[in-house]
């Protein structure tokens, strides 16, 4: 497997496009968008690229063999000290998975179908995510989780929600590609259940649509709260795939 140069990633776009399970991760980087890594089965004439992405996500594209599969767990998951998540629904790929006994799991995806604004939380106001407020985001899913140093302020945005002067909670875009933006939520726990998560993705979808891009959402089947959120602010489920961990974050 050879990793691709930053300068030919452009030119793998139509690879990116070629993923079936979520496919603005991997385009992002192809983009150049957001950090990661693009590696391709041989360097010339590929069969088969892997699209990493700074998060942690892996995405593969074309045909995947088990000898692709075991360099990318052996070989690659030694390169990154961050996670790395395979999101697939190609069956050669889950058939490998479920050989070397990783726990598979299912992933849904969604569209943005629309729906009626939801009521504003009461004491809670939004603003923009900033140089000010950016450092006073805390949590897990938070824009460090996929974006690289400044870049998020550079080529991402999102809306912080403040209780006075408080942060406790953050809508984010996770993934930013040409045509789609995938949003990331977090609300603080001592906050939760006042309709604050609903707000950020509402003004979320406002923001993109208005980029004239799609919004677009996922999640683990077990992320019962996520799911709730996603119905609420008129998501649509759009796929099933799967996807397994091959490393942990160290």
């Amino acid at each position: 497997m050879t990793e691709a140069s930053p300068n030919r990633y452009r030119d793998l776009i139509p690879w990116a496009e070629g993923v079936r399970a979520n496919r603005v991760y991997p385009l992002s980087i192809a983009e150049g968008r957001q950090s990661g890594a693009i590696f391709l089965d041989r360097p010339e004439a590929p069969t088969c690229a892997v699209f990493w992405h700074g998060c942690g996500f892996a995405y593969i594209s074309g045909d995947a063999s088990e000898a692709l599969l075991e360099e990318l767990a052996a070989d690659l998951c030694r390169r990154y000290r961050r996670r790395m998540v395979l999101i697939t629904d190609d069956e050669i790929a889950l058939r490998w998975l479920r050989q070397k006994q990783y726990a598979v799991a299912r992933r849904i995806e969604y569209e943005y179908a629309g729906g009626p604004a939801g009521p504003a939380p009461t004491g809670v106001r939004l603003e923009r995510i900033d140089e000010r407020n950016l450092p006073r985001i805390t949590g897990r899913i938070v824009p460090a989780f996929s974006w690289e140093g400044d870049r998020f302020l550079q080529g991402g945005f999102g809306y912080a929600a403040l209780d006075g002067d408080e942060v406790c909670g953050a809508a984010f875009s996770a993934a930013v590609s040409s045509k789609e933006v995938d949003i990331g939520v977090e609300v603080r726990a001592d906050h939760r259940r006042r309709g604050i998560a609903g707000a950020l993705v509402r003004r979320m979808c406002e923001e993109i649509l208005a980029q004239g891009k799609r919004p677009v959402w996922a999640h683990g089947e077990g992320n019962l709260a996520s799911r709730a959120t996603a119905l609420a602010c008129g998501f649509t489920e759009r796929k099933i795939n799967r996807y397994a961990c091959l490393k942990q974050a160290e």
